[in-house]
Formats: C-alpha cells, sequence, structure tokens
C-alpha cells in the first residue's frame, strides 16, 4: 500500500494531461548548453498546472536537515469543502433511518440512508486521504545521506519503477550524492479553450463579471524540482509564491552544495 495515493494521483494526472494540447519542449536555456547533465533534463513543468496558493514552506530542522512541509492553510482548506459536505450526508442519512416514515417509508427510507451514509463517508475518507496525501513532508537530511517524502503509508515513491535508481533500491529514499542540481521554473497557467469559452458565455454574468472571472482563472505558479545525476526531476514544490519559493531553492543549493539553475 505505500504511496498508493500519490501513483494513483500521478496516473489520474497523466491521463488528464494527455488530452491537453501540447507544444514543442523547452530547449535547454544557453547558459547550461555545456552541461551534459542538463541537456538530459525536462526544462518544462514538471507537474503541470500548478497550485495557486502559498502550498508549501522550507523549515530548518537543525544544521544538517531540512523540511519542505505544507503550510496549515493549504492542509485545511483542500478539504474545507468536501468534509462538511460529507458530513452534512451522513448527517441525512442518520435522520433518513431515525425517521424512515417521513422519507418515503422503510424501503425508500432505508435505500436513501444507506446512500447518504456510504457518500458521506466516502467524501470524508477521500478528503483526508487527499489532505493527508499532499501534506507529506519532504525532509533532506545530511546526517543519513539522503532524502525522502512522507506519505500516508510511509515514505512515497521518488522515481519511475524503470529508472535505474529504482532498480538500484533508491526509489524512496534517495542517496543525497545522486542530487546534482536545484532547478526553479515558473509556468502560467491559464483555462483551456473549453473553460474559456464557459466562463465567458455565461449569460448569467455581466461582461465585467466574465473579465474578473478569467483574470482569477488566470494565474502564474512556481516549482522547485531536485535534478538527480540521472536527468530525473523530483519535484518538492509546486505554488504561486515567486519569493518564498527561489528563497527556498537557493537554501537548499547551499545546504547540498550544489548548482541552482533559476529560471524564475
Amino acid at each position: 500500500m505505500q504511496g498508493s495515493w500519490h501513483e494513483l494521483r500521478d496516473f489520474l494526472q497523466n491521463i488528464f494531461h494527455s488530452f491537453q494540447p501540447k507544444g514543442p519542449p523547452r530547449s535547454v536555456p544557453s547558459q547550461w548548453q555545456h552541461d551534459a547533465i542538463a541537456k538530459k533534463t525536462g526544462w518544462d513543468p514538471h507537474v503541470k498546472g500548478g497550485i495557486n496558493s502559498r502550498s508549501h514552506k522550507l523549515v530548518e530542522s537543525g544544521q544538517d536537515q531540512l523540511r519542505i512541509k505544507a503550510t496549515a492553510c493549504f492542509s485545511c482548506c483542500t478539504g474545507c469543502f468536501a468534509i462538511p459536505f460529507g458530513l452534512m450526508l451522513f448527517g441525512v442519512g442518520a435522520a433518513a433511518f431515525s425517521n424512515l416514515s417521513e422519507y418515503g417509508g422503510a424501503l425508500w427510507g432505508s435505500l436513501m440512508g444507506i446512500c447518504c451514509l456510504v457518500l458521506g463517508s466516502l467524501l470524508v475518507l477521500g478528503a483526508l486521504l487527499v489532505i493527508f496525501g499532499l501534506s507529506g513532508d519532504t525532509v533532506i537530511c545530511r546526517q543519513q545521506g539522503c532524502l525522502w517524502k512522507r506519505g500516508l503509508y510511509g515514505a512515497q515513491r521518488l522515481v519511475d519503477k524503470d529508472s535505474s535508481l529504482a532498480k538500484a533500491g533508491h526509489d524512496r529514499k534517495m542517496p543525497l550524492e545522486e542530487v546534482y542540481a536545484v532547478q526553479l521554473l515558473s509556468e502560467f497557467v491559464s483555462p483551456d479553450k473549453f473553460e474559456s469559452y464557459m466562463i465567458m458565455s455565461d449569460s448569467d454574468d455581466t461582461i465585467r463579471e466574465r473579465n474578473i472571472a478569467m483574470e482569477q482563472a488566470q494565474h502564474h505558479s512556481y516549482e522547485l524540482n531536485l535534478v538527480l545525476r540521472t536527468g530525473e526531476r523530483i519535484t518538492v514544490m509546486d505554488q504561486n509564491n515567486q519569493e518564498g519559493i527561489k528563497e527556498a531553492g537557493h537554501k537548499i543549493g547551499q545546504f547540498l552544495g550544489i548548482h541552482v539553475w533559476d529560471l524564475i
């Protein structure tokens, strides 16, 4: 079960993004064209879409450890809709069982109660899985000489199953000597054609309200990746806080004594 939530999330993301229009990949920036590992590294965002909030922050845990952890606001807001709605359904289900006659008799009241209890439980459980799954810390520890990401069932998988690093037993705990550089990227996120059409064709809103909705749907997102010597990348931050992610990237680079490829 280890890392199963993150594997499911990555699978769904891959399916979703496979239907999105793709432009040509970004080329290696001129200042790193002579770096062999930079040539093997992707320069497009590793996690497309970004997050329009400050989701994570860097915390120093003594001289030999850094932690990238989710902010309290991000963790709470992730489930702020699903959990109350799930609890409401759970309450409706309990009420249906206690007042069967008011809900169409024993048969229909029981069916409604069961459906509401099941849906409410699934919503609450799903929200909790998302909160715990997205809130796992990334730990960079010089004392142990490795980094890992905490997940709901233990350490998450950091690289693909087919990676040479995974075959060497480093899929969940990555030796720090394999980390070559910090990569800082920016991405402008905007609605696709269908979403834009739905926003701009909403007859219930004025033209001004539609334009405001379009502006709110657009944002800049910034990504902090750790680049491995194989050219693979591990994303440890993806958020809209430009100053915070730049500061975190340069601190990690200084902490590990590695290159910082800053394109923000």
